[in-house]
Parts: C-alpha cells; structure tokens; sequence
C-alpha cells in the first residue's frame, strides 16, 4: 500500500510544483508606474498609489488601457461582463486578470475623485490587491 501512495505522489508532484511557480509569478510581478505618462486628450481614467502623488499604475483613455508590469508599459484587454452600475471593470493580460473598483466617488472641478479604489489581480487562484486613488473627467 505505501509503494501505491509514492507511486501516486511522483506523478502528481509535477502537477502540484507547476500549479505553485505559476501562482509565484504573481507574487514576483512587479507593479511600477507608467512609463509613458501622457495624458489623452479626451476623457480619461487614472489611479495611483494612495499614498501622495505617486506615478500612475494605471490608466484609461482612447488609446486603451493600460498598466506596468515588470518595468514594461502593456495594454489591458477589457473583459466582459464588466459591472460599470457598481463601478467595477476587468481586465486581462496574459493569464492575469484585473478587476478595478473605483469605491465611492466624490464630484470635483473637473470630474470625479476616487479615494478608495483597488486593482486586484488574479493568476490561478492567487490573488493580489493594491490600494489606489486617482479620478476621471473629460
């Protein structure tokens, strides 16, 4: 019965290493500010780390959508459904997904304020939140 169970174990243990570098890569994934820090002419979606006035981490506009992940500027793909009545969008990139929640926004000179937001990320099964605030207007 024992020499069953190893047997077992050495075929599954490859499957079970995979599934934990996989879920590493997020771990690892560094979240940096846009590089191209441009604003669009139009109307426009950013948010930023909440603490000061941090380089945006992520930005919407006419030319897409858009954040940076290890040093590298990379454009989202917008997944449907999004559920824009609670103010929530998701995103992909690769095998990540990104859902953003804007919170509760305040009305402002210029558009809307969001102070408590988050950007969650998702890679198979694990799950990162980070904290953000920015605003949208046109």
């Amino acid at each position: 019965m024992p020499k069953k169970r190893i047997f077992l174990l050495s075929l599954l243990m490859p499957f079970v290493l995979a599934s934990a570098a996989e879920s590493a890569d997020l771990k690892k994934l560094v979240i940096g500010p846009l590089k191209n820090q441009t604003i669009d002419a139009g109307c426009v979606l950013e948010l930023r780390n909440p603490k000061g006035r941090e380089p945006m981490l992520f930005f919407s506009g006419a030319d897409g959508t858009w954040m940076n992940f290890d040093n590298q500027d990379v454009k989202l793909i917008e997944l449907h459904p999004t559920e824009p009545e609670n103010l929530i969008y998701r995103y992909r990139y690769e095998d990540i997904t990104i859902s953003v929640a804007y919170g509760k926004g305040r009305e402002q000179e210029g558009g809307i304020s969001y102070d408590r937001s988050k950007i969650t990320l998702t890679q198979n099964g694990f799950t990162r939140v980070i904290p953000a605030k920015g605003g949208c207007g046109c």
